[in-house]
């Protein structure tokens, strides 16, 4: 891999995390928005619960940065249906059905981040007993 390349995929990370670190700044320690930002969301997975069970984004086309805070790695799985999906991070696949998974458990302190170009009630689910639903309007 070239010298450069190299050089723009660290930049992209770095303002990646920094882009997550913006929005996770606009939640309290449980969990709750303290801010309203509906354009860039977090949701944030803890051992017991999703936070917020229910995630409105506006306008679409906006991101949701999905965060690991729990003591465990999980699967994640997004419901398109037959929505269109696109701009997620590299780490998910989407299956004919419409159901977007993460190829790999995402880790404690690991996110990944998906764009939502159509309204729509997306359910997500973390691992086997975590549920919560993302709304684009």
């Amino acid at each position: 891999m070239s010298y450069l390349l190299k050089t723009i995929l660290i930049a992209n990370s770095l303002l990646l995390i920094s882009r997550v670190e913006r929005c996770y700044a606009d939640f309290s320690d449980d969990g709750h928005k303290s801010e309203q930002n509906e354009t860039n969301q977090v949701l944030i997975v803890t051992n017991n619960k999703i936070s917020p069970e229910q995630l409105d984004l506006s306008p679409v086309g906006g991101s949701v940065f999905i965060l690991n805070k729990s003591s465990a790695p999980f699967f994640l799985e997004i419901d398109f249906g037959k929505k269109k999906a696109h701009c997620a991070s590299r780490e998910i696949e989407i299956s004919k059905n419409g159901i977007m998974k993460t190829k790999e458990a995402l880790k404690p302190n690991e996110f990944i981040s998906i764009c939502f170009p159509e309204k729509g009630i997306h359910p997500v689910k973390a691992g086997n007993k975590l549920n919560a639903k993302i709304n684009v309007f």
